[in-house]
């Protein structure tokens, strides 16, 4: 089935399971069509969904186990937070993440740098609702930032009682009411063994206590817009779900990230935007990423506006990198655990690079510690690897002569670097965020000649590395638009 077939199959199950089976839907990954959820593909191929009843139970008591003890951890390091914040006019909440080297006192948001002090600037007061990530002591340690609350000051314990109850309220009433989907690709068995599973996987039970979480914000403060990182996520939809009980709330949904082909969870078909919580506004980071949602999905026109890109503002205060022909690449990592095979493939060809050192930058979500213990290999003992430690981003792409990635933004970034990059044609989807593009990129076919790939890229003249760089740089400066006054306006539109 190819890659337009499989984004229309998987679309219409998500309408015709959201019109049986009610708001709790858009709690199960399944309904996100999250690109990197694999039984999204494997409802098509049975023999390929494993499933395990004990697996997942045992899965959802340590969720439910890891959630009690944040909320506790969370009350002992900032008590009642939450209910002794102090609000004096309509208020802006900005939805975040905070990550393990996050400074509080003086926090950079990672999704929205400098947005909260543009508003502040502007009049406006500002929140920053965050969910931490990481190791358990980061999620729960102290915040005296009174303009940041995080995602466990708002919970409370019986929050994990309402979303129970409605998971079980749903896993019965499916028992009895198979779903009867039209199909004829999809397995059904497979489609209501998983839709069963689901109700207790602790991403469905994460994103259902969003709804609690956000009824209790919303109750408290007086929410003038609600800004957040827009990806059409479980946890997103079941906010929206919340925040949409109150309708003079302004929903606006940042597009941050890069849209390749793959991010079917990204486009909407007609059908979808009818059923589906969706914000008032999406802004998009540029005018092509604006063009890309506008062809791919059925959100109005007038719903997608373009903002600039917040994250990579930098990228307009530098120069391009003088060209290095230096036997190094830098290999960019999303942190996702379906870059394992990536890491495998370097490893059995890693003979065949010869002299070609390969820089495995990881992201900070997936180190190469935590990954090494999934691998088959010691990482260490490759001679053609290094690690990247301590290193920017910056000074990484600056001592390497090319970039591979497989979906990574840092493609991008390269390019506007000045550094030729290497897409890895990997998966069932393409992850290719530069699919649009043909000029300062090549592409790896998961095969043994990647050495030869490398080397090509060297061995171009300078007349010609210049002229498709430049041809790639315009089409970034339309991926990417720069942060200035009249295109912060944009968030703050009626």
């Amino acid at each position: 089935m190819n890659q337009t077939k499989l984004a229309q199959e998987v679309s219409q199950i998500v309408v015709e399971v959201a019109k049986s089976r009610g708001d709790l839907w858009w709690a199960f990954s399944f309904s996100s069509k999250n690109r990197f959820y694999a039984p999204l593909f494997q409802i098509f191929k049975p023999a390929r969904l494993k499933l395990s009843w004990f697996e997942t139970l045992v899965s959802a008591l340590k969720f439910i186990f890891a959630f009690t003890v944040k909320v506790l951890l969370t009350r002992l390091n900032n008590g009642s937070k939450f209910r002794k914040i102090k609000l004096h006019k309509n208020v802006v909440v900005i939805k975040t993440f905070s990550f393990e080297k996050s400074n509080y006192e003086d926090f950079v948001d990672p999704f929205f740098p400098g947005l909260s002090l543009w508003l502040e600037s502007k009049g406006k007061e500002v929140l920053t609702f965050y969910e931490p990530t990481g190791s358990l002591s980061s999620v729960c340690r102290k915040n005296k930032n009174q303009q940041m609350i995080g995602f466990y000051d708002v919970a409370q314990f019986y929050d994990l009682l309402l979303v129970l109850t409605d998971v079980m309220k749903s896993f019965a009433f499916s028992f009895f009411d198979s779903l009867d989907i039209k199909s004829s690709n999809v397995d059904k068995a497979s489609l209501n063994k998983l839709v069963m599973y689901e109700h207790f996987s602790p991403a469905t039970l994460q994103a259902r206590l969003n709804y609690y979480i956000y009824k209790r914000l919303i109750n408290k403060t007086r929410i003038e817009r609600f800004i957040y990182t827009y990806e059409n996520n479980s946890w997103e939809r079941m906010a929206l779900l919340a925040i949409k009980e109150k309708p003079e709330i302004k929903t606006i949904g940042y597009q941050h990230n890069v849209l390749p082909q793959a991010s079917i969870n990204m486009y909407l078909s007609p059908q979808e935007s009818q059923v589906s919580p969706c914000p008032d506004n999406v802004l998009t980071t540029g005018e092509r990423t604006r063009d890309i949602l506008l062809s791919k999905s059925a959100l109005s026109k007038e719903s997608i506006l373009v903002a600039c890109a917040l994250r990579y503002d930098y990228l307009f205060k530098m120069k391009a990198f003088p060209r290095n022909k230096n036997k190094v690449a830098l290999l960019a990592l999303e942190g996702v655990w379906q870059v394992l095979p990536i890491l495998e493939k370097l490893n059995d060809i890693s003979t065949s690079l010869g002299d070609w050192k390969i820089i495995i930058r990881c992201h900070p979500v997936l180190p190469i510690e935590k990954m090494s213990e999934q691998l088959s290999f010691n990482y260490k003992e490759t001679e053609q690897f290094l690690v990247s430690k301590d290193v920017s981003l910056i000074e990484d792409i600056e001592r390497s002569s090319s970039v591979i990635y497989w979906g990574s933004t840092v493609g991008l970034e390269s390019v506007k670097l000045g550094r030729p990059v290497v897409n890895i044609a990997y998966g069932e989807l393409n992850f290719d965020p530069l699919y649009e593009l043909s000029q300062f990129k090549s592409s790896w076919g998961f095969d043994n000649f990647l050495r030869d790939v490398l080397e090509s890229i060297i061995s171009i003249d300078d007349e010609e590395y210049f002229k498709q760089l430049r041809v790639a740089n315009g089409y970034i400066d339309t991926y990417f638009k720069e942060v200035n006054e009249d295109n912060l306006e944009v968030f703050l539109q009626p």
